[in-house]
């Protein structure tokens, strides 16, 4: 098993209060995988996919596999190509190109969203996965259904406050937030839009959505101020009230990013100058207090975060056989 990448994966939400069997496999990498099916992840070796960058994975509400993609092409549980899926607009060099969602209401229906900032007027498509066709194991019905352009390789999902429905939420050049609203009728006319002041300078780094759908880290990598940190509305749509969290180091920049499972803690992972990981605490009251919380983690090869449905968070190393762990992230500091 290799992964060979800086990244990790994008799953369905970053969250497993929201959907805790979808969540169970994940494909990423260079053939890489893990199963959560039996509570603690089990290697996998039968991944039909190199994903380069970006991924994303689904499983049943049972557990069960259903299909993934690289943004590009689409799997499905028997590791082979949908007959339709390929030629998604994703695109290989971003490190968030696809996102899966269930329509609400729908067993048996899927929505893949992918992203290519790389030529911008790709942008966000939407892409329909039919689980009953091809004898139930599924194909794409609908392909690269145009939505917005001018956008950055950020996408992430949140629950609405329904409980049922689905906001996808992206972001533009600048310091524009858009949220799309999915229900059992589809997606819902256009985009939430939200501007809160602050640009993003460089492109790269995974947007994170909290597990509660309430909060939302966005990595802006400008000189100082490494990752804006904003309430986000699940109702509405919005993003409001931003927190500046500011670079410990020199040089630095924003690639992983996760909550714990509680959304108490925010980890940061930094590239550039300085190979670290921070943690922060978001139950401090001011944007002065959670800044002074940051506590040092680790230091060394660690890039995109992901937690897991077990409640740990994994770490990408790029070109490395293994990944890293945090085994209490709902723990302040050495904890």
């Amino acid at each position: 098993m290799r992964t060979n990448l800086l990244i990790l994966f994008m799953l369905l939400f970053n969250s497993i209060s929201i959907a805790q069997n979808e969540a169970t496999v994940w494909y990423f990498g260079d053939s890489a995988g893990l199963d959560f099916k039996t509570g603690s992840p089990l290697v996998l070796t039968n991944s039909a996919m190199h994903a380069e960058a970006g991924s994303a994975v689904i499983s049943n509400k049972s557990g069960d596999l259903q299909f993934y993609t690289n943004g590009k092409d689409v799997w499905n549980r028997q590791h082979e190509k949908m007959p339709n899926g390929f030629g998604l607009n994703g695109s290989q060099i971003l490190n968030q190109n696809s996102i899966i969602v269930p329509l609400p209401g729908s067993g048996n229906i899927y929505y893949l969203f992918t992203i290519n900032a790389y030529y911008d007027s790709v942008g966000l498509n939407y892409s329909v996965i039919n689980m009953d066709l091809e004898g139930g194991l599924g194909d794409v019905e609908l392909k690269n259904r145009f939505m917005l352009a001018g956008l950055i390789e950020k996408i992430t999902a949140a629950k609405h406050c329904n409980g049922e429905d689905t906001w996808i939420v992206t972001h533009d050049r600048f310091d524009g937030y858009y949220s799309f609203l999915l229900t059992a009728g589809g997606l819902t006319g256009n985009a939430v839009q939200s501007f809160t002041g602050n640009k993003v300078r460089s492109d790269i780094g995974y947007m994170k959505m909290s597990p509660a759908s309430n909060r939302i880290a966005l990595p802006l990598n400008q000189e100082k101020l490494l990752v804006e940190l904003c309430l986000f509305h699940n109702r509405s749509g919005k993003v409001y009230d931003p927190v500046k969290i500011l670079a410990r180091d020199e040089s630095v920049y924003t690639y992983g990013i996760e909550f714990s499972a509680d959304g108490n803690l925010l980890y940061i992972a930094t590239g550039g100058r300085a190979y670290k990981v921070w943690q922060y605490d978001l139950t401090q009251e001011t944007e002065e207090k959670i800044n002074n919380s940051a506590t040092l983690i680790a230091e060394g090869n660690h890039f995109a975060l992901q937690l897991g449905t077990d409640g740990k968070i994994y770490i990408a190393r790029t070109n490395r056989e293994q990944l890293s762990v945090i085994h209490f992230p709902e723990q302040l500091g050495p904890d």
